[in-house]
């Protein structure tokens, strides 16, 4: 048999009591969202009949100042806030495309917020 565990490219981690850190645990049914400030761990289980999405979303912004476009990856905002937000969703319903577009939409609706709040410092 085949143990993977034992498995030396395993790049998995075995979350215990004492290196947990922050752990979000998504049960059945619910959804979360969260940032690297508020929890270290996202986690879900017991996915028999049901599906488990994971997003993961980080702001980047483009500087056009120069001839060739530059890729500038925001990893903590101005604000105080930071760019990057992961959503665990354990889908149980055949009505799951709503549970994905307010997962999507969320995320958009987070990024463009922080594009603004952004914006409106950069001109005080």
């Amino acid at each position: 048999a085949n143990n993977h565990h034992n498995n030396s490219n395993n790049n998995h981690k075995v979350i215990t009591p004492s290196n947990s850190g922050r752990v979000i645990n998504v049960l059945q049914g619910e959804m979360a969202h969260c940032t690297p400030t508020q929890a270290d761990v996202l986690v879900s289980d017991d996915a028999t009949t049901c599906h488990i999405l994971g997003l993961w979303s980080h702001l980047v912004s483009l500087d056009y100042s120069s001839n060739t476009a530059q890729r500038h990856d925001q990893m903590q905002q101005p604000n105080g806030g930071d760019s990057k937000l992961a959503t665990v969703a354990h889908i149980d319903s055949p009505d799951y495309e709503d549970c994905i577009r307010d997962a999507v939409d969320l995320h958009y609706r987070y990024h463009s917020s922080q594009l603004s709040s952004s914006s409106r410092q950069q001109h005080t």
